[in-house]
């Protein structure tokens, strides 16, 4: 999974850095469910982000108990590598943590919609 170097007690209303500054982690949340691309990111390309920074073995954690899908698999591996100029420290009004990237082989999709 990610490591953190510090203790991240925020998530989706914190920021990191990217080419265009201050970059909001919601607004590229926001992107991935969208397919907007005004800001030359993919959704693919930021799920990897994403996946980077939470761990696939915490991904298929989730898969696994809050899901309760012992027999299926998310890897959260998109085919593109995460984007080039988007940070692993994150802040917000008050704290400040950073992750070492999850760059692990990716585990196989084996999650279907019809269970």
């Amino acid at each position: 999974a990610g490591n953190l170097e510090s203790n991240c007690t925020f998530g989706l209303n914190s920021n990191t850095t990217g080419k265009d500054g201050v970059t909001p982690l919601g607004d590229l949340i926001s992107i991935i469910c969208s397919y907007d691309t005004t800001k030359n990111y993919t959704s693919n390309s930021l799920a990897k982000y994403f996946r980077a920074i939470g761990g696939s073995q915490r991904l298929q954690w989730l898969i696994d108990s809050w899901m309760q899908q012992q027999n299926q698999s998310m890897g959260g591996s998109y085919g593109e590598n995460p984007p080039y100029d988007l940070s692993y420290t994150f802040f917000n009004e008050s704290n400040k943590c950073s992750v070492i990237p999850d760059d692990s082989p990716a585990i196989s999709n084996t999650l279907s919609i019809f269970t």
